[in-house]
């Protein structure tokens, strides 16, 4: 399942979703094909991305290229649900206050935000590649250690009804997941050696 929220009435029936810093919108994608009913927003400030997610010509789809470290192009209170995930190392340290301030804003009263996170840092067996993307993540000014960190910053945002689940992934396993972090190993042994570089939990909150 793509979500952890408990939403799924909702979603069969229509609601209007959010997908914050979405990437190439494989996640978008996938929910507008397996829920008709209900409008999915993807929002990345990559341009390119428009086109990946607008080829899909589904319906109840639509990207706007908008940075979510800035003001959103929505309303108040205008999505049932809110998705994010893996935006590690995309967001410095002191952006996430704000980042969060702007999703409960245009987040309805009652609805739900789900946010799923896997720092470098919780990775067991880090291996000589990830303890380096670490290190330049730190350096860079990201927060490896966000996913501990959430549940405090949407408590000073504001969120009730807070919930944390993590979840233990295996990494090169076999499986699609496992499949993906070795292409990331793939790409980051390409790399110059002197390029500076730089659990899944999930977080829920009633407005």
């Amino acid at each position: 399942m793509n979500f952890d929220a408990p939403i799924e009435k909702e979603l069969e029936r229509g609601i209007r979703v959010l997908d914050s810093a979405c990437g190439p919108g494989p996640w978008t994608l996938e929910m507008c094909n397996q829920y008709p009913n209900s409008v999915f927003y993807a929002v990345d400030v990559v341009s390119t991305y428009e086109t990946m997610v607008n080829n899909a010509k589904y319906n109840n789809c639509k990207f706007i290229c908008a940075d979510v470290l800035k003001t959103l192009p929505f309303p108040d209170n205008h999505f049932d649900y809110i998705h994010q995930q893996l935006i590690v190392f995309g967001v410095q340290a002191h952006s996430w206050p704000n980042l969060l301030r702007e999703l409960l804003r245009v987040l309805k009263p009652g609805g739900w935000i789900e946010l799923n996170e896997a720092p470098p840092n919780d990775i067991v067996n880090i291996g000589p590649k990830f303890s380096v993307l670490n290190k330049c993540t730190i350096a860079k000014g990201f927060r490896t250690s966000i996913s501990r960190e959430l549940e405090g910053y949407l408590v000073n945002c504001g969120a009730i009804n807070i919930e944390t689940r993590p979840v233990v992934i295996p990494l090169q396993h076999g499986g699609n997941f496992g499949e993906t972090w070795y292409v990331v190993e793939l790409v980051m042994e390409l790399l110059p050696k002197n390029m500076n570089m730089v659990h899944h939990y999930r977080y829920s909150s009633n407005n």
